[in-house]
This record gives structure tokens, C-alpha cells and sequence, in this order.
């Protein structure tokens, strides 16, 4: 009863909220003072004959700044070469692009979209707004004010044609020269330009836009001022010899309908430089920046869209972390779509998607990079790790097409404030996020040269970086034998009729005496080093509800089973991971009055929709109508995780699967109490690390980088890239980073399209080998109306899964602990990979037969395992 009190008084609370349209809203705030002791850069040592200054230097490299654009130039020591920026070769550039190293996307207070760059906002300002000074730890920062910082001007921008004649007969009346009149109406003349409509609809094209934006055209004829830097300085000098004031051109912009922009400062962000190593590591501080809440809503920020961008006549590639890998060739010819964007670790499910268009791996690494090819082969990397502010970074790519880009470039977007435009019949409207992210943004910027340029140099180079900063632990994996995992699904929902009546009923797909019986079945057939996710166990099993608690299903078996099922895995060496979904809900008060109720505790979209994590149709690509998951407010994990583990603990199971942690993220855009996408990054990492510190083994799926610390096992981990257009190789990028360190594991392999593909997938990049199944037939799951459940059952695989492990067992035992130092692409469908004990393993995708030389050959879908020389 009092449950039910205290879920009524939060109804009842929150109905009342948006009755009152309660929001919060940030302050405005006045600019601070930028009360820093600034540096004057032309006296750093210059570089050559140009704007560069020697600003930094280490035992390995020299960065150069431009005083003209602040673009730099890193110099390595070792290897003679430099990295730009900017384009060397731009010249005198039309484009302020090429000449920026910052680019702003923001909408201002009528909600139009806009930019700022730079180059023409801050460096070519009437007053140049770059500070240069240092900051508490003595690294170079320079710090961008963006906006009108002139003083105010008397120089209207429109004049009614009545006003402008009046100002011209004031001068004709002055106390002055036939020469000075005469100049002062020749300023005045060749600043304003007269506009009139014509009523009858014979209007020229620039009078139809000008009227666009100045609507008084359409009434009566006005003059509107084209003048630019000093010769806006000449109007005022006119005005005031004449007595105008701004309380008359106040006036004048009234009469003229005319709004004009905010002369204020909009933005100031600044720009953190520090050498580490020979590394270049650039910082974004949070602390520094500053936004004008009441005219500025800051979309995103683009930095360094030009860093080491290939020329139209260069040789090279970009490499982008997508799936297992991908390059992208400069140059390669696909004009159609020049361009690319994706999120790295996967699109903000708290954003709307009214239609899903692509099926894609997903990036889970924060890394990007540039290659310069000679003679064919890489020469010089430029990559950027992102070390801070991933989460919420999209990687843009861009190949030369001689229309929109005369460069071939990669480069990040920091998203500040997400944004949904919705359309109605008669106006648009934008919702914008609330909550800015509070974390810095840093990326690192590494050089490799020579035989390190190429991605397996890159891959290793990674691993060896996440190994000093202890995010990639050595997992001692379990044994020799090749890696087998099964994922057991056990329940799912069906509608079905009794006595006339739709009821719905919990199927068993695989109960816990059932899931015993399959790996103790596969285990008598000889498969070593298994593993077991058990998913829809528990709590509804597949459209499950809150799991704050661990409630069994009924269908599947009692807890006894359930605990049995545990102890033979624990006997027999298998072990098992049962799912545990901390961040969604499918079922909205399961028995009514639970802890969940989906108006109260759902993360909110943009337009304050309740946020779902959908499941999309394949053949139309919107999202399904059942099958959904409620996504759950970040302040509910805690009690969650708390009340999960009470319940779990009796079982005397010590491991975890988490289905979801280890690579979705998502924002909750709730007006009241929402989160960004970086909070969910933060509360991610928070529930691994007291999963593992409470004693729990812990399985992710996925995974993305923030989970590499904590996972004992990563499932569904990527083997290809998601293939998009602009990709010309998959790479197994990924899995050279992590292999020998953590077990990974492919899909299921009965989830494919073509199995065999994906098994001699598995071969190549060093996976573990998984299937999905069930114990019930195709008969028994045909009412059900949501997942995939079909060509699951263990019979029919039975023989296939103990096949295929008996051959990857025979010939590929033993090398789950080493690292892989080479992997080549020796044709379109012939991959090499070689591990640190010089085993050498072919792949042959394609439909023939492939001679490797010396009497050797990879047969057509099939493998190769060389050893120590010998096959």
C-alpha cells in the first residue's frame, strides 16, 4: 500500500511539473574578464621567412605556431618531417576554411543555424581576438573570442529613402567647404546602395533577396549599407557632423522593421598546447568555455579539418576505426559521395530516428589517422587519438572532388548541443539540449614513419598505449584450446489464444535443465575452452522488465535449477554469463505496481518524448511497433545494480553479462534532471569498475574502448568494417589491438548470412568462435513477434558447431595468447595474419583456389596454418 501511495504522489508531482512548463534554464552570464597576462608571440624565434614561431619544444619535436592563422607545424627531430595543420600549398586561399584551425556551428537567437570560423571571425577580425598567454601548468593556450567585439558604430545598416534625403539636405546645409560636402555625400553614396519594389512583380533577383531580410523594401524605398571596416568609420564621421545620434538610428530601425544582430560577443573557447614525448597533445578546456546563453545555442566544434590532408595529386589513405577497420584511398574516385559521418561509439539512442537507413558495425576505438604512401607503400602516419571527449565526437570524412574539397582530410566534430528540428503544417521548430557536457576535449597527435605507417603499425602502436595507461590488461586467458561460446536465450513472449482469449504466455525457449543439457552435450563432444552468455533468463526473459531485482521464470524451471545449471559450470570448467540489461526496460509495470513505470523513469528525447532503444524493420527501416525497450534514467542504475546483485548473490554465480554496457550510450534530454552522452560515458565505466571491484567476472558485448579494463570477454565484437561506399579495405585493425589480451568473440555464426564467411572471418582476425540457440523448434516459436529466433535450434547446429571447432581447435590451439605482428591483404579475398611466435595463418574468401608459391595453395573458402615454416 505504500508503494502504491508513493508512486501515486509521483504522478501526481509530475503532472504538476509540466502543467507548469517548470524548466530550468541557465543563467545568462556576463563575459568574464580575460584576465590573463598575455604573450606577445612575435617574439618566440621565427621559422624561415614565415609567420611560424618556435612555441614548444622537447627532446624529440618543435611545434611551430602561425602569429597570421594559428595554424601550426610539428617538426619530429628524428625523421626531418613536418606536420601541417593547414595546406601548404593553399596559397592565397578564397576559402577561410583552409585557413581555420577552429570551426563553429551554432544557432542563434531565432534559431538559424550559423558558423564561425577562425580565420575571419577572430585572426582577420577589425580587432584580431586571439590572446596568446599560459596556462596553470605553464602549456601555451590561446584563447578565441568569437562574435562583434567593435565598438558600436554610428552607421545604420538601413535608411528609409525619406531619411536618407533628409541626411543629404542636412549636409547641403552645413557650415562647411563645397569640398567637404562633397566628400561626405561621395561616402555616403558609395555606402548605401537604394532598393525599391516594384508592386507590379517585376523585381530583379537581388531585390527579391534583399527583401528577404529587409521587408521594409516591399513598402517603400530604403537604402541599405554595404561599407565595410573603415568606411563604416567615414559614415559616423558624416553622421555626426550632421547631429545623428543612436537614438535616431534606433529609430530609423524601427520605422524600417529592421532587427539587427546582437553586437555582443558570442562565444570564447581556447586552445590548450603541450608536448609529450614528441607527441602533440591539444586540449579544449571546459573552464574556458564561455557562451552568450541568450543569443548562442553551440552546435558543434570542428577542429583541425585540414591536419595532413592529401592533395588531389598525393598517394595515401585515412584510416577510420568503423567495425574491425577501415581505409579509405585519397583520390579513389567515388565522387558520387564524397563525404562520410559517423559517431564514434555509436549514435545517441536518446536522439530520434525516425527511420534507421544503415546496418553498421559501429566505431568503438577513438582513433583516426592520415597515411602519405611512397613508392606505393605507407610512408607517414599522422594519427589522432582522442583522449578525452570521444563520446561525443563524430568523424568526419571528406575526399577531394575538385567541387566541394580540393583535399582529401579527416577530422572530429565535439557535439555540445544536440538539436531536432519537427516540422508542423504551418511553422518548424527546433528543440535544443539544455545540458552542456562538462568535460575537457583532447586529442593526441602521434607521427609514425617507415615500417610503423602502415595500420599494423598503428594497431600495435594503440596497444601498446593502452597498455601504459592500464586500460588494456593482460586477461591470462584460460587455455590453449581454440574459443567456443554459446549464447542460450531462454524465454520469449507469446500471444496466444484460451478459450476465445488473446493471453499472453511466457514461451521456454531454453530452460535451465535444457541449457545444462546442451553444454554438458557439447562439452562430451569434445569442445574445450567454452563459454556460455545466458540471456532472457530472468525477469520476463526477453522483453524483461526493470532488473532491480532477480525474479526466475517459472517456464524455464525453479531456482534450484537455476542454481544447478551454475554449479555444472563451475564443475565442468564452462563459464557461464548470465545477462543483466542495467539500462533498459521493456515491460512497463510488470505486475502493475514494480519500480519501473516509464513516464517517471525513462530517459527523454529532445521533444520530451519517452526515449526507446528500437528495434528496426529490415525492409522498410522504421522502427518496429513492439519488441522496444524503454531506455532507463542514469540516476536508476545505482538502486539497479544494488538491488540486481542482492538478488543474484544467492545463486553463488560469480560472473556478469552486460548485453548493453559496454557500448551503448546515450543522452537523457529530460528539461528537469537530464544527462549528456558524456555522464552516460562516466556511469558506464563507474558500474564496470564496481562490478569487478565487487568480485564479479565481467562479459561485455561489443566493445568500446572504456570497457577494455573491466571485460574478461567481449562478445558480437567486430570482424569487417561496416563497408560503407567511401571504404576501399576492411582491416582487422581491432583485433590486433586486442588480441593476446582479451578474448573476443565473433556474432553467431547462425546469424549470418553465410556462416562459412564469417567463420573463416574468425580464422583471420583470431575470434573466438559463437552460435545462438535455443532448445525449442521453429513449430514452437512461430507466435512469437519480435526478435529473430529462427534457425536457432541446437539440433539442427549441433553437428555444424562441433565441425567447425574441431577444425579451428586442431589447427589454431594455442594462439589465443599471443599478439598479432602483421596482417597483409595479399589479394581482394586472401588475408595473411602472422602472430608473435611467427605462425602464419591464409584465408581464401574467394571462389578459387589461391597459390601462395613454393607448392603451397589456399584452397577456394578455406584456410591455411603455417607453423614455424611448416604447414
Amino acid at each position: 500500500m505504500k508503494k502504491r501511495v508513493l508512486i501515486l504522489i509521483s504522478l501526481l508531482s509530475a503532472l504538476i511539473l509540466l502543467a507548469s512548463g517548470c524548466v530550468v534554464r541557465f543563467p545568462d552570464e556576463d563575459l568574464p574578464d580575460l584576465d590573463v597576462t598575455e604573450i606577445d608571440p612575435t617574439k618566440y624565434e621565427q621559422l624561415d621567412d614565415t609567420p611560424f614561431r618556435k612555441v614548444l619544444e622537447d627532446n624529440k619535436a618543435i611545434l611551430y605556431i602561425s602569429t597570421k592563422t594559428t595554424e601550426f607545424a610539428l617538426y619530429h627531430k628524428a625523421t626531418g618531417k613536418m606536420i601541417y595543420s593547414n595546406p601548404q600549398d593553399r596559397g592565397d586561399s578564397a576559402m577561410p576554411r583552409l585557413n581555420s584551425v577552429i570551426r563553429l556551428s551554432y544557432y542563434d537567437d531565432d534559431d538559424a543555424a550559423k558558423e564561425y570560423l577562425s580565420y575571419t571571425d577572430c585572426n582577420m577580425a577589425t580587432s584580431p581576438t586571439v590572446a596568446w598567454t599560459k596556462n596553470d601548468a605553464g602549456d601555451l593556450r590561446l584563447i578565441y573570442t568569437f562574435g562583434k567585439v567593435e565598438e558600436k558604430i554610428l552607421c545604420p545598416q538601413i535608411f528609409s529613402k525619406e531619411t536618407f534625403d533628409q541626411i543629404k539636405q542636412q549636409i547641403a546645409e552645413l557650415d562647411e567647404t563645397d569640398s567637404t560636402k562633397n566628400r561626405y555625400n561621395r561616402i555616403l553614396d558609395n555606402a548605401y546602395k537604394i532598393y525599391e519594389w516594384n508592386k507590379n512583380g517585376d523585381n530583379d533577383f537581388s531585390v527579391i533577396q534583399m527583401a528577404e531580410e529587409y521587408p521594409a523594401i516591399k513598402e517603400f524605398p530604403v537604402y541599405i549599407c554595404g561599407a565595410k571596416a573603415l568606411a563604416v568609420r567615414n559614415v559616423q564621421t558624416v553622421l555626426l557632423a550632421i547631429g545623428y545620434t543612436f537614438e535616431m538610428m534606433e529609430a530609423e530601425y524601427e520605422k524600417c522593421l529592421y532587427k539587427p544582430e546582437n553586437d555582443i560577443i558570442n562565444i570564447r573557447l581556447a586552445l590548450d598546447y603541450r608536448l609529450e614525448n614528441g607527441e602533440l597533445v591539444i586540449t579544449v578546456p571546459r573552464d574556458q568555455l564561455w557562451l552568450n546563453r541568450s543569443t548562442t545555442k553551440l552546435a558543434q566544434v570542428h577542429l583541425f579539418e585540414y591536419l595532413a590532408a592529401g592533395t588531389t595529386e598525393q598517394e595515401g589513405s585515412i584510416f577510420i576505426p568503423d567495425g574491425s577497420g577501415a581505409l579509405i584511398y585519397w583520390n579513389n574516385g567515388k565522387t558520387n559521395i564524397s563525404s562520410l559521418s559517423i559517431p564514434v561509439y555509436g549514435r545517441d539512442k536518446g536522439v530520434i530516428f525516425d527511420m534507421y537507413t544503415e546496418n553498421t558495425e559501429g566505431v568503438f576505438l577513438p582513433i583516426y589517422a592520415q597515411t602519405e604512401n611512397k613508392d606505393g607503400k605507407p610512408d607517414h602516419t599522422t594519427m589522432v587519438i582522442l583522449e578525452k571527449g570521444a563520446e561525443m565526437t563524430n568523424l568526419n570524412i571528406v575526399l577531394a572532388d575538385n567541387r566541394s574539397s580540393l583535399y582529401n582530410t579527416v577530422y572530429p566534430s565535439f557535439m555540445y548541443t544536440n538539436v531536432t528540428e519537427v516540422q508542423y503544417i504551418r511553422y518548424t521548430t527546433h528543440y535544443f539540449q539544455k545540458q552542456l557536457p562538462a568535460n575537457d576535449v583532447s586529442m593526441r597527435i602521434v607521427s609514425l614513419t617507415g615500417d610503423d605507417a602502415d595500420y599494423v603499425g598503428m594497431a600495435k602502436y594503440y596497444r601498446e598505449y593502452l597498455i601504459k595507461k592500464g586500460d588494456l590488461v593482460d586477461k591470462d586467458l584460460r587455455d590453449d584450446a581454440y574459443p567456443m561460446n554459446v549464447e542460450l536465450v531462454g524465454s520469449a513472449d507469446v500471444l496466444r489464444s484460451t478459450a476465445g482469449i488473446p493471453v499472453t504466455t511466457r514461451l521456454r525457449l531454453t530452460g535451465y535443465k535444457d541449457a545444462q543439457e546442451i553444454l554438458n552435450g557439447l562439452k562430451e563432444k569434445g569442445l574445450k575452452n567454452l563459454t556460455a552468455l545466458y540471456t532472457a533468463w530472468a525477469n520476463g526473459g526477453y522483453r524483461h522488465s526493470i532488473m532491480d531485482h532477480v525474479s526466475t521464470i517459472g517456464s524455464l524451471g525453479s531456482e534450484r535449477d537455476l542454481k544447478n545449471l551454475f554449479a555444472f559450470c563451475a564443475e565442468s570448467g564452462i563459464v557461464i554469463y548470465p545477462e543483466f540489461d542495467i539500462q533498459s526496460v521493456s515491460q512497463d509495470n510488470d505486475g502493475l505496481f514494480d519500480s519501473f513505470i516509464s513516464f517517471l523513469h525513462s530517459s527523454r528525447t529532445l521533444n520530451n518524448k519517452v526515449a526507446k532503444d528500437y528495434e528496426y524493420s529490415v525492409s522498410i527501416r522504421e522502427p518496429k511497433k513492439i519488441g522496444n525497450f524503454y531506455l532507463l534514467q542514469l540516476k536508476r542504475y545505482d538502486d539497479v545494480y544494488k538491488g540486481f546483485m542482492n538478488g543474484y548473490r544467492k545463486f553463488g554465480n560469480s560472473t556478469v553479462y552486460y548485453s548493453k554496457l559496454g557500448r551503448d550510450l546515450y543522452s537523457d534530454f529530460n528539461q528537469m534532471y537530464g544527462t549528456t552522452r558524456n555522464d552516460s560515458f562516466e556511469k558506464n565505466k563507474e558500474i564496470l569498475a564496481r562490478t569487478v571491484t565487487d568480485g564479479y567476472q565481467v562479459a561485455v558485448s561489443g566493445a568500446n574502448t572504456y570497457a577494455f579494463p573491466y571485460a574478461a570477454a567481449i562478445y558480437n565484437a567486430p570482424v569487417m568494417s561496416s563497408q560503407y561506399y567511401l571504404a576501399d579495405e576492411s582491416v582487422p585493425f581491432y583485433n590486433i589491438v586486442l588480441h593476446g589480451y582479451t578474448q573476443y568473440y565473433t556474432i553467431p555464426l547462425n546469424t549470418a548470412d553465410d556462416y562459412m564467411v564469417l567463420f573463416l572471418r574468425a580464422v583471420e582476425t583470431g575470434s573466438g568462435l559463437s552460435f545462438k540457440l535455443i532448445r525449442a523448434s521453429n513449430e514452437e516459436i512461430k507466435d512469437v513477434s519480435y526478435g529473430n529466433f529462427y534457425s536457432m535450434n541446437f539440433d539442427l547446429w549441433e553437428n555444424t558447431i562441433v565441425e567447425l571447432y574441431e577444425r579451428a581447435n586442431n589447427e589454431l590451439a594455442g594462439l589465443q595468447n599471443l599478439t598479432i605482428e602483421d596482417h597483409e591483404n595479399l589479394a581482394s579475398y586472401v588475408a595473411k595474419t602472422v602472430y608473435s611466435d611467427g605462425t602464419v595463418v591464409y584465408t581464401n574468401y574467394s571462389d578459387e583456389d589461391f597459390a601462395l608459391g613454393e607448392g603451397l595453395t589456399v584452397a577456394s573458402m578455406d584456410f591455411v596454418v603455417v607453423k614455424g615454416g611448416v604447414r
